[in-house]
């Protein structure tokens, strides 16, 4: 399958209307997890900190990456404990890594809540070489379905 058709079915499966449109194509959607309900637009997912990482991060620079840690936990801490209007169920820090696409192509993906309490990876074993920001977008899908889940 392509790129373009893994994209294709991944929002097929978000809403009702396309999983009708999959199932009458032949597509399996019995164990699909369950659609969540209609949500308010301000509880939907934040999903891009647009923030830059600050230069001069490297290892030798510890008094300033643990400024840089805590500063980070102090705005992680406020999404989660916010008030209603902008309080965040989770904050999750996503990644994906593309293999060496020599014999099959695969990439894995990587997630983990801030606490620390949700964590999880998959492997995909794909047709075709995919970029990283796709596979940054599967671990998006892969955290949403772990967490549906559970």
């Amino acid at each position: 399958m392509s790129t373009h058709e893994l994209t294709h079915i991944a929002r097929l499966k978000s809403t009702k209307a396309g999983r009708f449109t999959l199932k009458k194509v032949g597509f399996e959607i019995s164990r699909l997890p369950p659609l969540p309900g209609i949500s308010p637009p301000w509880e939907h997912i934040d999903i891009v900190d647009s923030k830059p990482l600050p230069q001069n991060m490297g290892q030798e620079q510890t008094a300033r990456r643990q400024a840089f840690a805590r500063r980070h936990d102090t705005q992680a801490r406020q999404l989660i404990e916010g008030n209603d209007l902008t309080r965040k169920t989770h904050v999750i820090y996503v990644d994906a890594t593309v293999g060496e696409q020599q014999q099959q192509p695969m990439f894995t993906t990587a997630w983990t809540s801030h606490d620390a309490t949700t964590r999880g990876n998959k492997l995909h074993l794909i047709r075709e070489a995919v970029s990283s920001s796709l596979a940054e977008l599967c671990a998006i899908v892969d955290f949403a379905e772990h967490v549906s889940l559970a």
